[in-house]
């Protein structure tokens, strides 16, 4: 998946050209300079606008599928003003978007924004690509990691080696047991566990991105809870100690609403 905002070798050429084109174009005769310009801007395509054309491919790509399938009323969606608002907001932010998990939850929320029956149904839409439009690559690792139950894994897995007994350690993301393979190795495992690494900007990068979806309401504190027994029963009281985080209703929403339509 390409890097939305990350200019190609192309980019910097036709930039280049273009310039040159236009300054070379004031030295013509009168009435030749502005179709030497036109001229450039038929023959030489803009790299930019082929990212983006790329990224309306697949989401037309999807749409067609799901048509196909009957899901949606494809001449609804081509007489709705709301759909193209939709599409020209979520072209907007593919524009200056960057990261593979971005730009997929970006794809899936335009898609599901689309083939929704009503413009009130299509409503969410804006608020989701809003949200994605916040966030980055580890926010939403964080919150699709967050949002799936997993295999716990016991002592003798780790011990064996099972495939999968070290991804809780950095929300699926793979770790080292080797630190001279990176530049800034940073140890991730707790104590008395083996020892696994990654790069310390990476396991930076995914601190500011759990403390940022904190802040931003997509993950909500699980407090601790005090038990006690009183008349034979037991009572329970929350503490103000937080003892991990959890996705909100809000993480969960932006989580489904950016799913893979079926």
């Amino acid at each position: 998946m390409d890097d939305l905002t990350k200019p190609t070798p192309g980019e910097g050429a036709y930039k280049a050209l273009r310039f040159l084109s236009k300054a070379a174009a004031g030295t013509l005769p009168g009435g030749l300079g502005g179709l030497a310009s036109e001229f450039f801007d038929l023959v030489v395509a803009d790299p930019a606008a082929r990212r983006r054309d790329r990224f309306l491919m697949e989401i037309a790509s999807r749409l067609d599928a799901l048509a196909e399938r009957d899901r949606f009323d494809v001449r609804k969606m081509l007489d709705s003003d709301e759909v193209s608002a939709l599409l020209l907001h979520s072209i907007q932010i593919a524009i200056r978007t960057r990261g593979q998990h971005k730009i997929e939850a970006l794809r899936e929320a335009t898609v599901r924004g689309t083939v929704a029956e009503s413009d009130e149904q299509r409503e969410p839409g804006y608020v989701v690509l809003g949200i994605i439009d916040r966030l980055t690559d580890h926010h939403l690792i964080i919150l699709k990691w967050k949002s799936t139950t997993h295999r716990q894994y016991t002592v003798a897995d780790v011990n064996n080696g099972v495939k999968g007994t070290f991804d809780r350690l950095l929300y699926g993301q793979p770790t080292f047991d080797d630190p001279t393979q990176l530049k800034h190795p940073q140890q991730v495992s707790g104590f008395g566990e083996p020892e696994r690494f990654v790069e310390h900007q990476t396991w930076q990068n995914f601190r500011l991105a759990h403390a940022d979806l904190v802040a931003l309401g997509l993950l909500t504190p699980i407090y601790k809870q005090e038990f006690s027994v009183e008349n034979y029963r037991q009572k329970s009281r929350q503490t103000s100690k937080v003892i991990g985080h959890e996705v909100s209703e809000l993480g969960k929403f932006v989580v489904s609403y950016t799913a893979k339509v079926e």
